[in-house]
């Protein structure tokens, strides 16, 4: 019975990933589409704070101060901090690009993980994750004879994949708390981080851009099922299966981003991509039967 509920949770955590590659795609189309960054991280917070205050909203502080900063420090690393590096990589490289950058989170959470969770680390969870990250390179050259380099798009996605490894890890001292209160809190304190943001970079306030079919459909994908959903399946799905094995599945969000970013944005893909996914899905599941 054990082996059928954590199969589930597997299909769960995969799904979310599934949705979450998608994302990068649905940011750039905001970006071609005339928002910047900081609106389009204002109005997806802001949206998914809204939903989930409706369903969550009895208990508004937690246990002690120490549990306070932690979901502060969990606010900065999965929302604020995060998306300022995802979107600042979006506008200066591609989605492929970016979501292999990403997607070497889970290294971080691992080494976290051992460092401050005592987590245990086997040799087959290494060379699973070197599997994967070997595919996850084939797909980011997507079989170009030469990479576009960007130095600064690199390094924000790079800063993206080391903060929500620190994510992953907070919310695991976090577990004792409901998945609803986790990500309500996480999110209030991301909506509060980020407006300081806007002294560099102003909100978009233009009507007649916001109410454009594309921007709204978008904005309340990401708000509602990416953030809201999804980040409430990741805190539920959290203490099941542990930050390590659920961190490992980030390495089939390039695949999704590859595929998704062919359809919406016309990027190619070739064989070299085929295989790294083929070797993505084959260092996950080596990771997930450790």
């Amino acid at each position: 019975m054990q082996n059928s509920h954590n199969r589930w949770y597997h299909l769960w955590a995969l799904g979310v990933i599934i949705i979450w590659g998608t994302t990068l795609s649905s940011t750039k189309t905001l970006l071609i589409n005339g928002l910047n960054n900081n609106s389009i991280m204002f109005f997806r917070f802001l949206i998914a704070y809204l939903c989930l205050s409706a369903l969550s909203h009895k208990q508004l502080f937690s246990k002690s101060i120490k549990d306070e900063l932690l979901f502060l420090a969990a606010g900065i690393t999965g929302c604020s901090f995060y998306f300022t590096c995802e979107i600042a990589a979006l506008e200066r490289a591609n989605v492929a690009d970016v979501s292999l950058l990403l997607s070497m989170s889970p290294i971080g959470t691992m080494i976290l993980s051992w460092i401050f969770l005592k987590s245990r680390v086997t040799f087959k969870m290494l060379i699973g994750i070197l599997v994967a990250m070997g595919g996850a390179v084939l797909v980011i050259l997507n079989g170009s004879k030469s990479l576009e380099f960007n130095l600064w798009g690199y390094l924000f996605a790079l800063c993206g994949a080391a903060s929500i490894s620190c994510y992953l890890t907070l919310t695991k001292r976090l577990d004792s708390y409901p998945a609803l209160f986790v990500t309500r809190k996480v999110f209030f304190y991301g909506l509060i981080t980020m407006l300081p943001t806007f002294l560099f970079t102003p909100l978009v306030t233009d009507i007649a851009l916001l109410v454009q079919p594309k921007i709204i459909f978008n904005l309340l994908f990401l708000g509602m099922v990416a953030s809201c959903f999804c980040y409430y399946s990741w805190n539920a799905i959290m203490p099941k299966l542990g930050a390590i094995k659920l961190g490992s599945y980030s390495y089939f969000q390039p695949v999704v981003a590859m595929i998704t970013a062919a359809i919406f944005l016309h990027e190619p893909v070739s064989a070299a991509a085929i295989i790294g996914a083929i070797l993505i899905i084959g260092g996950v599941w080596s990771v997930e039967k450790s």
